[in-house]
């Protein structure tokens, strides 16, 4: 029974880790997939894929903004202004940065989104899982899910 009982937990810690349901500091991550030697058709990579960039994101709904810089790079933070933050995973803004590498600027459902695009998303993201499975070098194939 006991070893059952920390069997459920662990289980339970993977799962929550491996889909990002709750973070400490309230942030969401989004992870990318690059598309190497080929190109993208609709969400799938002609070639071999890798680990892309990680977004995080920090959505401060009383200043109606929403933080983000991109994980282990040594640029600094930006942020979108002129928010409507309903949580985390819930967020719309109206201005973004200038910065051309800023991405899209609206969460729906934990998934990043482009106004007006809402089914052709500017990044391939790919689940904490999948990504840490081709960051260590364990290839997959290339479909992104958003």
């Amino acid at each position: 029974m006991k070893v059952f009982l920390v069997f459920l937990v662990l289980l339970v810690m993977f799962l929550t880790w491996a889909t990002d349901a709750i973070t400490l500091e309230g942030e969401r991550t989004v992870y990318t997939l690059r598309c190497n030697n080929g190109e993208w058709k609709d969400r799938q990579c002609t070639g071999p894929v890798t680990a892309g960039d990680r977004y995080r994101f920090r959505a401060l709904k009383t200043k109606h903004e929403v933080v983000f810089w991109t994980v282990g790079s040594s640029m600094p933070s930006d942020k979108y202004t002129g928010c409507t933050v309903m949580n985390r995973d819930h967020w719309s803004c109206t201005t973004f940065p200038t910065e051309k590498t800023a991405p899209p600027y609206e969460m729906v459902g934990g998934q990043l989104r482009s106004p007006g695009a809402p089914t052709a998303p500017s990044l391939h993201t790919v689940h904490k899982w999948r990504w840490w499975l081709l960051h260590m070098g364990i290839p997959l194939r290339g479909r992104a899910t958003g």
